[in-house]
């Protein structure tokens, strides 16, 4: 029983991991006219995000092979979150491209690190049932985001809107070290 609790709070980490993720495209078109960013000045700060994603899979995913998921996903869930509420402070393009490097680079470990935890926990035959429901909070948190971030920037801004995913993210380590004993069931 204990893991499925465990499956859950990874499904709320991936969750929140897409949440954050897209907040800057929905708010996309207040940023651009806020701040006046082009349509090449957004894909760059795109790119900034991919880039960060990119060369970080290795080095992430060494950390929580070597650390584990119980101090690794906490870790990266941090650099995240914090790279995603920077954001809210952001006034130009520069500082836009290294947040979105930065929270490319925090969240790339989330999904390997996930998926390292349910072959730990899950027997062979549960896992690709297991598999699934972690990934459908992928599909979770991006069918969430316009539901949650368009009101809240509509009522207190798009600065804001980077804040409360990053709470969000910061709030889902506390159950993690509570509840998640280390890589060994």
């Amino acid at each position: 029983a204990r893991r499925w609790g465990v499956l859950a709070l990874l499904f709320f980490s991936i969750m929140v991991n897409l949440l954050d993720r897209q907040v800057l495209s929905v708010m996309a078109p207040q940023i651009r006219d806020d701040l006046g960013l082009s349509n090449t000045d957004y894909s760059l700060i795109l790119f900034f995000f991919l880039l960060g994603l990119t060369l970080f899979q290795f080095p992430v995913g060494l950390l929580i092979d070597r650390k584990g998921a119980r101090f690794g996903l906490p870790l990266i869930m941090i650099v995240w979150s914090l790279a995603n509420g920077m954001h809210a402070f952001a006034r130009n393009l520069v500082q836009f491209c290294g947040l979105r490097f930065l929270l490319g680079a925090g969240e790339c470990g989330n999904y390997s690190g996930g998926i390292k935890v349910i072959s730990q926990w899950f027997p062979p035959r549960e896992r690709a049932l297991a598999g699934g429901i972690f990934n459908s909070g992928t599909v979770t948190g991006a069918f969430l985001a316009p539901l949650l971030i368009v009101p809240l920037g509509l009522h207190f801004g798009w600065r804001t809107t980077f804040i409360i995913p990053s709470v969000l993210g910061l709030l889902w380590i506390i159950p993690w070290r509570r509840y998640y004993p280390g890589d060994d069931p």
